[in-house]
C-alpha cells in the first residue's frame, strides 16, 4: 500500500447547513402529508457562480402525473455558508445576507408560511384527495 501523504484533517462534527435544515423539514412535511405530497431537497452547483451551491426544496405529486413545483432555494459559498441568500419560488421574494443558522430558520419558516405557499399546498392536496 502507498504511504498516506494526507495530513490528519481532524474533521470533528458535521456542520449543520441550510441544506441540512431543509432536508429535516422535508421529512416533517412528508409525514404531515402522509405520502400524498412529497418534499424533495437537492443541492447542485450554482449555475451563476462556480464557488457557490444552490439547494432547492420542491413539492412532488406522483398522482398528478409527477407534477413538481419548486418552493424555496438557498445559495451559499462552498467555503463560507453565511451569509447566504434565499429565494421563495412561489412568491418571487428574495432575502439576502442571512448571517447565521437561526436567522435562516426564521426566514425559512416565514417563507413557507406565506399564504401563497399554504394555498398551493392546500390546492395540490385537495386535487390528490379528489382522485
Amino acid at each position: 500500500m502507498e504511504k498516506n501523504l494526507w495530513p490528519d484533517f481532524q474533521l470533528g462534527e458535521p456542520v449543520v447547513t441550510p441544506a441540512t435544515i431543509m432536508k429535516e423539514q422535508a421529512k416533517v412535511f412528508d409525514e404531515q402529508m402522509k405520502g400524498k405530497l412529497q418534499c424533495f431537497v437537492g443541492t447542485s452547483p450554482s449555475p451563476m457562480e462556480s464557488s457557490k451551491v444552490k439547494t432547492q426544496m420542491s413539492i412532488y405529486v406522483a398522482e398528478l402525473g409527477g407534477y413538481m413545483m419548486r418552493l424555496f432555494s438557498v445559495q451559499y459559498s462552498l467555503t463560507n455558508i453565511f451569509p447566504c441568500t434565499t429565494f421563495n419560488e412561489v412568491t418571487s421574494s428574495t432575502e439576502e445576507n442571512i448571517t447565521n443558522l437561526e436567522d435562516f430558520k426564521s426566514v425559512l419558516n416565514r417563507e413557507l408560511s406565506k399564504p401563497e405557499v399554504v394555498k398551493l399546498i392546500q390546492i395540490l392536496y385537495a386535487q390528490v384527495m379528489s382522485m
